[in-house]
């Protein structure tokens, strides 16, 4: 309904959701917000149930409750990776500050390249 409503703007695209951003842009914005280094952000993806579980591993995310560690990651996923593919595709997500044993972290442009060849 909020769309439907919006004014006419010439040369403006308005969307429903966060689009995706550069990996660089997204850390900075979301490690701002959080008042975190998240430079060193790793993730490991695995299927769970009809989506995607992801963990994400920055050092940073020690100083946080596990609540926040995982909004931390939810935020910078939908900034890096675009509103809806996240809440389309990813069942399951948390944050740490160590690797959970037995899974690959991936680099934020590995992450990308990864979900991109599930896409097509």
């Amino acid at each position: 309904m909020f769309l439907s409503e919006r004014p006419e703007v010439p040369g403006w695209r308005i969307f429903g959701r966060r689009q995706p951003k550069a990996w660089h842009d997204a850390l900075l914005l979301v490690g701002q917000i959080a008042e975190a280094n998240l430079s060193d952000a790793r993730f490991a993806v695995w299927r769970a149930g009809s989506g995607l579980a992801v963990d994400m591993v920055a050092t940073e995310l020690a100083q946080f409750e596990e609540d926040s560690a995982k909004s931390i990651a939810m935020l910078l996923l939908h900034h890096a990776l675009g509103e809806e593919f996240v809440m389309n595709s990813v069942q399951a997500l948390s944050g740490h500050a160590e690797p959970l044993p037995g899974h690959k972290y991936l680099t934020p442009v590995e992450l990308t390249t990864f979900l991109h060849g599930l896409r097509s």
